[in-house]
Formats: C-alpha cells, sequence, structure tokens
C-alpha cells in the first residue's frame, strides 16, 4: 500500500478560548487561560508566558507559549478582542478530538484512493493532543486489512484553520 491523498476536513483544529480579564492584565489573564482551560483541552499541565502587551486596546494581538514538562512548547496567539476580554488560540496543537477528525477522513480519502475498504480504525495517529513541529508532520500507522501489514504513515497538517491536510504511507513496519 503506497499512497499520498491531499485532503482537508472542515474543523479547527487547535484549542482555544476567552476570557474576561477583570482586573487583571491581558499577559496575566492569557497565562491564566494557558495553564487552565487550555492545558485541560491539551490533556497536559503548560508553564504559560506572553510577551508584554505595551498598549492593551482592543485589536491588540499579542504571543505566547504553553510549554509542556517534556520542554515542548506550544504557540498561542492573543487578541484583545473587546474592552477587558481576550482570545486565546493555539497555532500548532491538534486537539485529540481533532486528530479522531483526520483519522476519519484519511481513511475516507485512502479507501477512495486505493480501492480498499478499510476499517475506521485502520489509520492510528495516537490517542491524545498532538503538538506539531515546524513541519506539520504527525506520525500514524495504517493497517492494510487484507493481510494485516502495518505500514508507516506521515500525515501533515498544512493549515489547522481549514483542516488541509496530506498523508504519506510509507513503508510497512517490521
Amino acid at each position: 500500500m503506497s499512497a499520498s491523498i491531499a485532503l482537508s476536513i472542515v474543523a479547527v483544529s487547535g484549542c482555544s478560548a476567552e476570557f474576561s480579564i477583570g482586573g487583571q492584565s491581558p499577559e496575566d489573564a492569557a497565562v491564566d487561560l494557558i495553564e487552565g482551560e487550555l492545558a485541560d483541552q491539551i490533556g497536559q499541565p503548560l508553564t504559560g508566558a506572553c510577551d508584554d502587551v505595551d498598549d492593551p486596546e482592543v485589536g491588540t494581538a499579542f504571543d505566547c507559549t504553553g510549554t509542556t514538562a517534556d520542554g515542548d512548547v506550544i504557540d498561542f496567539v492573543t487578541l484583545i478582542d473587546e474592552e477587558d476580554h481576550i482570545s486565546v488560540d493555539s497555532v500548532n496543537v491538534v486537539t485529540a478530538e481533532a486528530v479522531g477528525r483526520f483519522e476519519a477522513a484519511a481513511v475516507e480519502a485512502l479507501g477512495a484512493e486505493t480501492g480498499v475498504d478499510l476499517d475506521p480504525a485502520a489509520i492510528d495517529c495516537g490517542d491524545g493532543s498532538v503538538i506539531l513541529p515546524p513541519s506539520g508532520d504527525m506520525s500514524c500507522t495504517v493497517t492494510d486489512p487484507t493481510d494485516g501489514t502495518v505500514y508507516e504513515a506521515t500525515l501533515t497538517v498544512n493549515d489547522l484553520d481549514t483542516g488541509d491536510f496530506d498523508i504519506q504511507v510509507g513503508d510497512p513496519l517490521t
């Protein structure tokens, strides 16, 4: 089985949260969101940090990061979207729920490309959220239902907002 497929799924794949700042600075409010609600969405503790905001006006965007215990870094874009309110969106994370949507779309695309009726579990990209490297690659496996051979596969996320991705099935794993 060797295939290279490009496809889009209609779903935002990253994580996001909104927050009413109250008496906090936008940076502190964003760190609270990253270390709280967004860490919960991702499924692991994060240590948040944000750029300083010199002039916190509506429409101001600033960058933040969340670092995992393993040292992986998640990038976030934070926007002051109304008075005393921010929204924080991940730039390089695919949530566990979105991984499942990518897998389902890839099964459908590979089945159509190869003519093989693939089981929904034929593609496995893991059970948790994935922090994407700059390449956008996620390691996956594909199981051929005709003989049980397991192949290595790379699912490359081209655009988290649109769900655009490519999947490349490589050599069998031994």
